[in-house]
């Protein structure tokens, strides 16, 4: 069978056919005319410090958004973690007062359940900022690789997890991004919290922010349902939801378009999984944390106190629970929950001096990298 094409119709398809051709032709003339910035290239394998420091490059550890991460040895010295930042995505100035921002609150913060700072320096093509390495990588890693965690372990990470963030919030610094990636695991296992990219120091406890900020799995609802305006409690949230994910190795709240996991959120809508056996304490714990109002949330103490801590509390787990899973028997029976909580890890930098410093970078020294 033949077909026939009228001639008018056909006039009209050429026409049509022949437009889209030629936006196709200008978005390729465009696209030709604009200079995308090509990946970052990793630093040299030796790198020097401003004070004749040498640094041996080696592999990889992680990305993020704008940053690389990799492990690096100073010579003569210890292992560092260095985060590369490319200078070429410090192109405004708000990102650069960002980086100038992180740089400012790590240093200052010394306490041993966050990571440490060491120096930062910077050439014509990247910014370096040199931490303490963890060997054994993040928290999110340490789930996946054992698609959740028995109650004891995740009890002796909680228990170290909620002392750094007390520390945070008692020197009002704000993270804003509590998820198990920016959490990591020390040569002891225990974790120490990490990123302060998006963490802001805030000028009382009360104070709140409404910048859009965060991951959404561990979001706060606060954050997310307008007018936004939220405080410090939108972290307790996103602790709660990392205990969740330690234990059943998901978010409580998870989905394929980011749409219906905020409406989850929103709603404080937590499904506990019907295949994995946990105790009344954990629910418990976990729902009181999960609350939809942020002045229904139990303070650092309260969540400490709580009785899953005294039923499951380790005094340390093994370093090689990658590879053989512990009992959930306490491994030292007789150590006191009480001795633990008792403990004072003092600052040397009090929060208003930090608060102080930051606005004082913030008006007179804005960018450290011109």
């Amino acid at each position: 069978m033949r077909l026939t094409v009228n001639d008018g119709q056909f006039k009209q398809d050429s026409s049509a056919g022949t437009e889209k051709l030629n936006i196709v032709r200008r978005r390729a003339q465009i696209s030709s005319e604009v200079n995308y910035a090509p990946p970052a290239p990793p630093p040299p394998r030796i790198l020097r410090g401003p004070c004749d420091e040498v640094f041996l490059r080696f592999e990889l550890l992680g990305n993020g958004a704008t940053s690389k991460c990799y492990r690096v040895e100073q010579l003569h010295k210890s292992q560092l973690a260095m985060k590369v930042i490319p200078r070429q995505s410090l192109d405004s100035d708000t990102n650069r007062r960002n980086l100038n921002r992180e740089i400012l609150i790590t240093s200052r913060l010394k306490h041993a359940r966050i990571v440490g700072f060491q120096s930062y320096f910077y050439d014509c093509v990247n910014v370096y900022i040199c931490l303490e390495f963890c060997p054994y990588g993040s928290l999110s890693q340490l789930i996946k690789s054992r698609k959740g965690l028995t109650e004891s372990e995740a009890c002796f990470l909680m228990a170290n997890i909620t002392r750094g963030m007390e520390y945070l919030h008692k020197n009002l610094v704000f993270h804003r991004d509590i998820k198990p990636g920016n959490i990591l695991l020390d040569s002891e296992m225990r974790p120490k919290i990490a990123d302060f990219g998006l963490a802001v120091v805030l000028p009382n406890a009360t104070s709140k922010v409404t910048s859009f900020a965060g991951t959404p799995c561990y979001m706060a609802p606060e954050v997310i349902v307008k007018p936004r305006y939220y405080g410090m409690a939108a972290d307790i949230w996103s602790v709660g939801t990392v205990l969740f994910t330690m234990v059943f190795g998901r978010s409580p709240f998870a989905g394929r378009h980011i749409s219906s996991i905020y409406r989850q959120v929103a709603k404080a809508d937590i499904q506990f999984p019907s295949t994995k056996t946990y105790s009344e304490e954990l629910e418990s714990l976990i729902c009181g944390i999960l609350q939809l109002n942020p002045g229904d949330r139990p303070s650092w103490g309260e969540i400490l106190s709580h009785s899953w801590f005294t039923t499951n509390y380790v005094s340390r787990i093994p370093c090689n629970i990658y590879h053989t899973p512990m009992s959930s028997k306490p491994l030292n029976p007789a150590f006191h929950f009480e001795r633990f909580m008792s403990q004072t890890e003092s600052s040397i930098y009090s929060s208003a001096d930090l608060y102080r410093d930051y606005c004082l970078k913030q008006l007179h020294d804005p960018v450290i990298i011109h």
